[in-house]
């Protein structure tokens, strides 16, 4: 993906100037809204990202997806672990190869809370190229989610 996100662009810029700060994003994309919320030290950024499909009106009850280290390392295979309530959308993200691959980030979360697909991580500064690709594959993501509702319902 050669473009920058325009999130992504945002984030630098804010964050440019200070080692230590927090900022609220929004931003409509064709399939829905991103609404982020990224926290910034010297050396990494938290991000808090739900998702919103514009055209979304059913509710998914709350449920959260994350990979269980102390398992794998016991188990020496992929664990993960998912706390709430089954739906067709955590059908979804157990399905998805973006979605698996957001887990293989440092403390990454990915779930669903009422009528948001959520999703936490921690990633490093530097890697300016990697968050914009990040926010290109959410909305890619967003894109097969919708097209998975439409045929499963």
């Amino acid at each position: 993906m050669a473009d920058i996100h325009n999130i992504a662009n945002l984030i630098f810029e804010k964050s440019l100037d200070k080692n230590k700060g927090s900022r609220k994003f929004v931003e409509n994309i064709s399939t829905g809204n991103l609404e982020v919320y990224v926290a910034w030290t010297k050396r990494k950024y938290k991000l808090n990202i739900k998702y919103r499909k514009s055209n979304l009106f059913e509710d998914f009850p709350k449920c959260i997806i994350k990979r269980s280290v102390f398992m794998e390392f016991v188990t020496r295979s992929e664990f993960l672990t998912m706390s709430g309530k089954k739906s067709k959308a955590n059908a979804f993200l157990l399905s998805n190869e973006i979605a698996i691959s957001i887990l293989d980030l440092k403390g990454s979360k990915i779930g669903v809370d009422g009528k948001f697909l959520t999703f936490q991580m921690h990633v490093n500064r530097d890697d300016k190229s990697f968050i914009s690709d990040l926010f290109w594959s959410l909305e890619v993501l967003g894109e097969q989610f919708d097209a998975y509702l439409k045929n499963n319902r």
